[in-house]
C-alpha cells in the first residue's frame, strides 16, 4: 500500500524529501499519517535492491501522535483540528483550507479562531490550529476567570494605589501647589497695592529683579540705584532718603537670597507729608517758642515796669508810717498801704498765673519750720481780722513736726489766700486756721490745713467752678476780687502733689483743706526758760477748741497748763493766767496774768501783776508765763525765734543800685532797720568800695550799667567766697533767680520789698548781728505842691528827695539828649529806662507808661526820625514839669 503511494508519485526529483497525505484503509483504525520519502542515488549500495537502476527511495511514515508529542500528556487537546502544510502547499493533514487567507498569528473566524504558524526554515511548513470558540471557553474558562479575577483584582489594587497616592500625594500636592499659587498671587496683589514702594534688586549688578507697582510710579528705583553704585556702603547702613521733585521717600533695604543670587529687599516709604507736618511742627514750635519767649520777655517787662514804681510806692509808704504822724494822718497812710498791698496782690496774682501757664512757676523744698510759717501767716492777717470784728485764731497739731523739707513760701502763699478769703467774705463770727498731722510714717508726714470761716457761703451749683481762673462767686459782696487766687492755689497744690477740698453751705460758712505729704528733717525748737516745779498756769480761753489746743502746747514746751477753773475767790493767787484773745466783761484774775490779744505786743501793762503778748505766738506766750511767774519784765520774754524781727540788725551793708531814688529808698529803710549802709552807683564803684571784713553783707541790683549785678556777685564770690550776697530784681520770673544764684549770690529778692522782707533775708544771711537801739526816725518833712503841667502830669516829691530827683532826671535828660544826637538807640533806651523808673517812683504814672512804651520800640527797631521826633517831645515834656520844682 505504501508502495503504491510512492510508485504513483511521478517524476520527484533526486536529494529531496517528498511529503503527501498517507490514508490507510477504512478498515483499519489508524490515526491521520503522512508519508515522507527520498530518492537516493547509491552507485554501490549497501542494500540489496531490486531493479537494475543505481536509484533508491527512502520513505517514513509518520504519525501526528508522534509529533504532537505533547497531547499525550494531556486529558484534552489544545486544538480542536490541526493541518499541516508541506512547503508545495500540499495540505499534509487536517483541513486543506487555503492558508495564504490567513495572516501570521491568530485569525477569528465565523466558528472559531485559527492560529497560523510558519516555521522559520529555508522550506516553509505551515501550520493551522483551529480552536472553536466553545472548546477554548471549555478549556480556558478557569484560566480566564482567573485572568479576569487577576484583572479585576489587579485594576481594584490599581485603583486603590492610584486613590491613595491621588488623596496622599497628588491631592495634597496639588493643594500646595494651589495654596502656593494663591499665596504667590496674593502676596503679589498685596505687594502691588501696598502704598510702599518694593523692589528686588540684584546684589551683584545692581539690576532690578522685580518691583511693585507704586516702584515704578514714584521712579524711585533708579535713583537708588544710582546712589547704591556711587556709594556702596549705604547697603550696610540699611536705610537712605531720596527727594524726587519735591517727593521725599525714605528707603531701607536688607540683604537676602531669591532666585539663588543675592539680592536687596528695598522699601520706599512716601514721608513727604511727615516731612511737611515735621517742617509745620517745626514753624509751630518756633512760633510757639517766640510767642513764649514774647510773653516770658512781656512777663519780665511788666514785672520790672510795674514792681519798680511799686518800689517806689511801697517803701517810701512803710517809712511814712514809722515817723510822727497824728490819728487823721495815719488814717489816710492806713487805706493807701491797704489799696497799694491790694494792687500788689492783685499784680502778683496776674503775673503768678502767667507764669504757671509759660511753666515759669516751680517748687523750691527746703528746710522750714511749720510753726514758723504758721506764725507769720497768722500775723499777717491779724490786723484785718480784728478791724472787721472777728474772732481770729488757730489750732495747731501739738504733735506737728519741727522741720520739714517742703516750698515753705508756696504753702504760706496758698494760706495767705485762703485766710485773706475767708475774712473778706465773713461779717462777723470766726475765721480759725487748723493744722492736724494726719499720718507720720517712714519720715514722712502727711499735713491738713483747714480755713474755716462762718462767712456767706458757696452754693452747690458754683463750688465746681471756684477753681477756674477769673471766677467770683456771686452774689458775693462788693469786696470780691478778680476771681484769681483760688485758681492759682490749686494749681500750686496739684505742683507739691497735694490736694484741695473745699466745703460750703450758703449762710453758715465755708471750709477749705489743703493735704500735703512732706518730708520730716532732724531738728526741734530752741528751749525756752525752764518751768518751776509746783508753780500751777491756767489758761482761758473764748472757745474749747482753743483752750485745750493752748493747754496741749504749752504742755509740749514744757509748762504744765490746765484750764482755768469756772470761779475763784478774790484772795491773791500764786498762779498765772493766761488769758487768750481776752474779752470785755470777764472776771478778772488777782495774780499774775498774761493777756494774749491778737496782734497785740509785748509788754507790762498798767498793772503791776499784768503782761501783754502776742496770741498768735504760742512760744511767747509760754515764756511770757515763766517770766509772770517770776516777776521779770516782759520785754525778755522776746523769744530766740523772735529777736531777729524786733531790735535792730547792726549790719554794715554795701548796696550797689544805679537809681538814685531807689538807693535813697532802701538806704532809709535799712537805716531803719539799724544798718550802716554805703551806697554805689554800680558793680563797679561798688568793688572800689568794697574791702576784706569791711562789709557783713552786700545787696546788688542785678541790671546796671558799667558792671551789672551777676559781674558784681562772680567778682565778690572770687575774692570772698563766705561773702553773704543778696540780689534784688524787679523780675519775678523763675529763669532770674536760677541766673542770680548760678552768679553766686546766696539769695534774690523781687521788688517791691518791705521792711519785713529786707529784715528776714538779713537776719537769715546774718544770724550774729548785734541788736542796738533803734534809731530816731525823724518826722516827716513837708512836701512840696504836686508840680502839675497843662497836660495833666503831676510830680508828688518830698523835699528831701528833691534835690536828688532833680540832678538825676537833669543827668538822665542830659544823656538822652546825646545818645538822640549820636544815633545810639540802645543807649537812648536805657536813659528812658532810668526815667521811667524815676517817674514811677514820683507817682507821674502816664510819664512813666511813655517812657516804658518809647522804651520799647527803640529796643524793638532802630533809631528813626520818628522816634527821635518823639522822644525830644517828651524830653520837653518832662523838661516843663521840672521846672516847678527848681
Amino acid at each position: 500500500m505504501l508502495y503504491q503511494q510512492i510508485v504513483k508519485s511521478a517524476g520527484f526529483a533526486d536529494h529531496q524529501i517528498h511529503w503527501q497525505q498517507y490514508r490507510p484503509p477504512a478498515s483499519e483504525a489508524l490515526p491521520a499519517r503522512f508519508l515522507a520519502y527520498i530518492n537516493l542515488h547509491e552507485p554501490a549500495p549497501p542494500l540489496d535492491v531490486q531493479g537494475g537502476n543505481d536509484w533508491s527511495v527512502v520513505a517514513s511514515l509518520l504519525s501526528l501522535d508522534d509529533l504532537d508529542y505533547l497531547e499525550h500528556t494531556r486529558h484534552w487537546s489544545i486544538y480542536d483540528d490541526f493541518t499541516l502544510i508541506e512547503p508545495s502547499g500540499t495540505a499534509l493533514t487536517g483541513d486543506p483550507a487555503p492558508a495564504d487567507v490567513l495572516r501570521e498569528g491568530l485569525n477569528f473566524g465565523l466558528q472559531g479562531m485559527i492560529v497560523k504558524v510558519t516555521s522559520q526554515t529555508p522550506q516553509l511548513w505551515t501550520g493551522l490550529y483551529a480552536i472553536s470558540y466553545r472548546n477554548y471557553l471549555d478549556y480556558a474558562l478557569w484560566a480566564m476567570l482567573s485572568l479576569l479575577a487577576l484583572g479585576v483584582g489587579s485594576i481594584a489594587c490599581g485603583w486603590a494605589t492610584s486613590r491613595w497616592y491621588r488623596n496622599k500625594v497628588v491631592v495634597p500636592a496639588q493643594r500646595a501647589q494651589q495654596c502656593l499659587n494663591e499665596s504667590e498671587d496674593f502676596n503679589r496683589v498685596v505687594i502691588d497695592t501696598v502704598p510702599s514702594g518694593l523692589c528686588v534688586v540684584s546684589r551683584d549688578n545692581l539690576q532690578v529683579i522685580l518691583q511693585n507697582r507704586q516702584a515704578e510710579q514714584w521712579q524711585g528705583t533708579a535713583q537708588l540705584l544710582s546712589r547704591l553704585a556711587q556709594d556702596r556702603s549705604l547697603i550696610d547702613g540699611g536705610e537712605t532718603s531720596l527727594d524726587i521733585d519735591g517727593r521725599y521717600l525714605q528707603v531701607e533695604f536688607v540683604s537676602t537670597r531669591y532666585q539663588r543670587q543675592d539680592v536687596l529687599v528695598c522699601t520706599f516709604n512716601d514721608v513727604t507729608r511727615h516731612v511737611e507736618d515735621a517742617r509745620a511742627l517745626e514753624r509751630a514750635k518756633r512760633s510757639a517758642d517766640a510767642a513764649n519767649a514774647a510773653k516770658t520777655l512781656f512777663l519780665a517787662t511788666m514785672s520790672h515796669e510795674i514792681r519798680t514804681p511799686l518800689y517806689g510806692v511801697l517803701g517810701p509808704l512803710e517809712l511814712l508810717g514809722l515817723t510822727r504822724l497824728n490819728s487823721r494822718q495815719s488814717d489816710y497812710l492806713q487805706t493807701i498801704q491797704r489799696s497799694s498791698s491790694t494792687l500788689f496782690q492783685l499784680i502778683s496774682d496776674v503775673l503768678d498765673v502767667s507764669r504757671i501757664e509759660a511753666g515759669q512757676m516751680s517748687i523750691d523744698p527746703r528746710e522750714f519750720c511749720p510753726l514758723d510759717m504758721l506764725e507769720d501767716v497768722l500775723h499777717a492777717h491779724a490786723a484785718s481780722a480784728q478791724r472787721r470784728g472777728l474772732l481770729f485764731y488757730a489750732c495747731i497739731d501739738p504733735n506737728l513736726p519741727d522741720l520739714l523739707l517742703g516750698d515753705a513760701a508756696r504753702i504760706s502763699q496758698i494760706l495767705n489766700n485762703l485766710l485773706s478769703n475767708a475774712i473778706k467774705f465773713t461779717e462777723s463770727g470766726r475765721v480759725v486756721l487748723r493744722v492736724r498731722l494726719l499720718e507720720l510714717r517712714d519720715q514722712q508726714a502727711r499735713i491738713e490745713w483747714q480755713v474755716t470761716d462762718t462767712g456767706i457761703g458757696i452754693s452747690p451749683q458754683q463750688q465746681p467752678q471756684l477753681f477756674v481762673p477769673f471766677f467770683q462767686v456771686r452774689d458775693a459782696s462788693n469786696e470780691a476780687g478778680a476771681g484769681l487766687g483760688l485758681a492759682i492755689c490749686e494749681r500750686l497744690c496739684q505742683m507739691m502733689g497735694g490736694q484741695m477740698q473745699v466745703t460750703s453751705e450758703p449762710g453758715l460758712g465755708s471750709s477749705f483743706s489743703l493735704r500735703l505729704t512732706l518730708r520730716c528733717l532732724p531738728g526741734g525748737l530752741p528751749p525756752l526758760l525752764p518751768w518751776p516745779e509746783g508753780a500751777p498756769v491756767y489758761v482761758r480761753a473764748p472757745v474749747p477748741e482753743l483752750l485745750k489746743n493752748t493747754c496741749d502746747w504749752l504742755g509740749r514746751l514744757g509748762v504744765p497748763a490746765n484750764p482755768a477753773p469756772p470761779g475763784w475767790s478774790d484772795e491773791p493767787q500764786t498762779g498765772v493766767l493766761i488769758d487768750m484773745l481776752p474779752r470785755d466783761g470777764l472776771a478778772s484774775w488777782p495774780g499774775p496774768c498774761v493777756s494774749a490779744v491778737s496782734g497785740g505786743g509785748s509788754g507790762r501793762l498798767s498793772q503791776a501783776t499784768s503782761w501783754q503778748v502776742d496770741a498768735h505766738d504760742i512760744r511767747a506766750i509760754a515764756q511770757a508765763a515763766v517770766l509772770a511767774h517770776q516777776g521779770l519784765p516782759l520785754c525778755q520774754a522776746q523769744t530766740q525765734h523772735r529777736a531777729g524781727r524786733v531790735g535792730q540788725l547792726n549790719l554794715r551793708i554795701l548796696v550797689a543800685k544805679h537809681s538814685p531814688i531807689n538807693q535813697a529808698i532802701i538806704k532809709e529803710q535799712l537805716q531803719a532797720l539799724g544798718c550802716q549802709v554805703t551806697l554805689s552807683a554800680n558793680g563797679k564803684q561798688a568793688l572800689e568800695h568794697w574791702q576784706p571784713q569791711h562789709f557783713d553783707i552786700v545787696i546788688t541790683d542785678v541790671n546796671m550799667p558799667l558792671m551789672n549785678g551777676y559781674e558784681l556777685a562772680r567778682e565778690l564770690r572770687r575774692r570772698d567766697p563766705q561773702l553773704p550776697i543778696i540780689g534784688v530784681t524787679a523780675n519775678a520770673l523763675r529763669e532770674e533767680g536760677i541766673r542770680c544764684l548760678a552768679a553766686g549770690m546766696n539769695t534774690w529778692i523781687v521788688k517791691p520789698m518791705n521792711l519785713q522782707t529786707l529784715r528776714g533775708h538779713l537776719s537769715k544771711l546774718c544770724p550774729t548781728s548785734t541788736a542796738i537801739a533803734p534809731p530816731s526816725i525823724p518826722p516827716a518833712a513837708p512836701s512840696r505842691p504836686p508840680a502839675d503841667t497843662a497836660q495833666g502830669d503831676r510830680i508828688q516829691v518830698t523835699e528831701k528827695m528833691r534835690p536828688l530827683f532833680l540832678s538825676t532826671m537833669h543827668e538822665d535828660l542830659r544823656r538822652l539828649a546825646e545818645a538822640l544826637d549820636s544815633g545810639a538807640g540802645k543807649t537812648a533806651a536805657a536813659r528812658l529806662h532810668s526815667i521811667a523808673g524815676a517817674m514811677g517812683a514820683v507817682q507821674a504814672a502816664p510819664l512813666a507808661k511813655a517812657c516804658a512804651e518809647l522804651e520799647c520800640r527803640l529796643l524793638d527797631g532802630a533809631l528813626t526820625a520818628d522816634l527821635q521826633a518823639q522822644a525830644r517831645q517828651l524830653m520837653q515834656r518832662l523838661s516843663r514839669l521840672l521846672l516847678p520844682l527848681e
